[in-house]
């Protein structure tokens, strides 16, 4: 049955960083615009482990998932923003409650087979489950895709994505935690696009992360390489202890040309950069956008669940897709499985105590030379 409007409700499951600071901050901007008149500008919180925050009347704070009857006529629209290993059963028990349209912040699970059975879930029950997929909703990843083209994915050399920041308070705030959780599925949904059907495992390294003699195994710095069948090979790279916010994407071409771009690495200044260089690394073009990734990425989704509702086909937005994303987790989960971790960054391994009067010492290590240069 066709309907000519829908008005859709906004719920949030967890409220942390994530859940406020990024999907919130999204949400008002398309609620006061894009979505004006299909979405309503009440939006219903849910989290039992964070007190009632003063945000206004068009917050509601609740316990636990409000049943399908509290929204009366409007359908929900769930955000799923709570830490990876609460996912499997924060959507089982979403399903059960009712709730058909679900955003799941990414990575959609810690290992392969609970991404699997979120696959499987949504299959049996007929559900539309999205994943976030920031960077590739980019306005850079379309520029890029639309430069690469459909049959030239073959001339493509070599890739690499680094994502780098500081992540310390957040990091030794938390437990459990992996680097190959934090930035490297966005790096993996940028990447494997270009890659071709047919990607493997290559090799993963990790360092762990100390401070003042407290230390978070393997959140140091990450790398992952693999490869495609076409001969490309890809390099992520992502560390949480560089001074330097740097989220970029190069790759070579098989012709020489060479193309690079940079991600908005904060709200603040939300503009993305791509450069194309020649076979004789001549610049041939460099191109500013305007580009709101995790905005942008809502807004498409949402575009699907809106279409969905109506009874029309769309094709599932870049990056959502939870066959795509049990590939991604797939990825990461061999990746931390046969990693090379480096326990302690060698630097501050040698770094006298404050006030000792002690030089460091200096290590002939050959891989501590390499950490230190990495760092």
């Amino acid at each position: 049955m066709m309907r000519d409007f829908v008005e859709f409700t906004t719920v949030i499951l967890g409220f942390g960083h994530c859940g406020k600071t990024l999907h919130l901050s999204c949400l008002r901007k398309l609620l006061s615009g894009h979505f004006k008149g299909r979405v309503s500008h009440q939006i219903d919180v849910v989290d039992p482990f964070i007190p009632r925050q003063n945000l206004g009347d068009t917050v509601n704070f609740h316990k636990n998932l409000p049943p399908l009857s509290y929204f009366n006529s409007s359908i929900p629209i769930l955000h799923i923003c709570t830490p990876p290993s609460s996912h499997l059963n924060d959507v089982r028990e979403a399903i059960a409650t009712g709730y058909q349209h679900i955003v799941v912040e990414k990575p959609l699970a810690p290992s392969v087979e609970e991404a699997r059975a979120i696959e499987q879930m949504a299959a049996q029950c007929k559900v539309n489950i999205l994943v976030v997929a920031v960077w590739t909703n980019s306005s850079l990843t379309e520029a890029i895709t639309e430069f690469i083209g459909h049959n030239d994915g073959e001339q493509i050399s070599s890739i690499e994505v680094v994502h780098n920041k500081a992540r310390f308070t957040r990091t030794f705030s938390r437990q459990n935690e992996h680097v190959f959780d934090i930035e490297m599925p966005h790096q993996m949904s940028v990447v494997l696009p270009f890659m071709g059907p047919d990607v493997e495992f290559v090799s993963a390294q990790t360092s762990d992360l100390m401070i003042n003699g407290s230390c978070r195994a393997t959140m140091g710095r990450g790398e992952i390489i693999i490869k495609s069948n076409r001969g490309a090979q890809a390099r992520l790279v992502s560390s949480l202890s560089h001074p330097v916010r740097e989220r970029s994407i190069a790759i070579q071409f098989r012709n020489g040309h060479r193309l690079v771009g940079n991600f908005p690495v904060s709200g603040d200044d939300s503009y993305s950069q791509l450069s194309i260089y020649s076979h004789l690394n001549q610049l041939i073009t460099h191109e500013i956008y305007d580009d709101d990734p995790l905005t942008n990425c809502l807004k498409n989704y949402y575009e699907f669940f809106f279409k969905c509702v109506s009874d029309q086909d769309i094709p599932m937005p870049n990056g959502a897709g939870l066959c795509f994303n049990v590939k991604v987790v797939s990825l990461l989960d061999e990746a931390k499985r046969k990693q090379a971790n480096y326990p302690i960054h060698m630097r501050q391994r040698d770094m006298p105590l404050p006030n000792s009067g002690k030089r460091p010492k200096r290590s002939d290590d050959p891989q501590s030379m390499i950490l230190t240069r990495q760092y």
